[in-house]
């Protein structure tokens, strides 16, 4: 597995002649502030989401209660309080106690439909690329990605949407997007040879454990068979043992994610 990497994203803003010129490689992290906001182009709001909405809309994705159905409704009436973007409240409503996005949330309370409008809330057009592969590799206080969430409902559902959505299919169990659509996990020509994906499903929690070790762990062989499969799929030599080709990956994916702010003058 070869690992050539593609040009980095960037953004650029103009400013004032009379601002000092910046130029510089990002990775942010989540929960975003204003000025995270600022440098992946959404929309900088008046103010943060409050903790208080943060909290409720954790809340209402964890409520069993079924006519409970429009999390993107509630989305929308606060970036619209706090004008801003609904992409830029997802971005910044991270669990203060959990570090959970609203991804992991819904992910834990199996709420495929709320899983569906979170991820129309970032409009498949490059402009909102960045916030969108944000959050969906953002990892919370303990280490866990959505595939991690996934894997501990014991439900194959939601570990393929988890995976999906990472991988940017077009499609999450249940839809089928276009005539002759093939889901994601059964392709084996993945961009940059693959290797983010890969490394998505081998990421470890604080405890060390990938997602695969969090699903045997609890009983879910189905779950943990499922995804060491693609993860053999995708790495069929079993590189993956290599301590040098580990490291390697590990630096693949950090530039992956970065991308270039620049400032310009106007």
């Amino acid at each position: 597995m070869q690992s050539s990497h593609r040009p980095q994203s960037e953004v650029v803003k103009a400013v004032p002649k009379s601002q000092t010129l910046v130029d510089e490689l990002v990775s942010p992290t989540l929960p975003l502030g204003l000025e995270g906001c600022r440098k992946i182009g959404v929309r900088v709001p008046k103010d943060l989401v409050s903790s208080k909405d943060i909290h409720e809309l954790h809340e209402y994705v964890r409520s069993k209660d079924v006519s409970k159905s429009k999390i993107d409704k509630l989305v929308s009436l606060i970036a619209w309080d706090i004008k801003t973007t609904s992409p830029a409240v997802l971005l910044m409503a991270i669990d203060e106690k959990t570090g959970d996005s609203l991804f992991h949330t819904a992910m834990r309370a199996q709420r495929i439909d709320f899983l569906r409008q979170l991820r129309n809330s970032f409009p498949p057009n490059s402009s909102f690329a960045l916030g969108s592969k944000l959050i969906l590799r953002h990892a919370n206080h303990q280490g866990q990605t959505l595939l991690h969430a996934a894997a501990e409902t014991g439900n194959l559902d939601m570990v393929i949407s988890a995976y999906r959505l990472f991988a940017e299919d077009t499609a999450l169990p249940g839809e089928t997007p276009y005539p002759g659509y093939t889901p994601i996990e059964e392709l084996t020509d993945l961009p940059d040879d693959g290797i983010p994906h890969l490394m998505f499903l081998l990421s470890e929690d604080l405890q060390g454990q990938t997602a695969a070790d969090v699903a045997r762990a609890a009983g879910f062989e189905e779950i943990a068979l499922w995804i060491t499969s693609l993860i053999e799929q995708l790495d069929p030599l079993g590189q993956r043992n290599d301590a040098a080709k580990r490291a390697e990956w590990d630096i693949f994916v950090t530039k992956h994610n970065q991308y270039r702010y620049r400032e310009k003058h106007i």
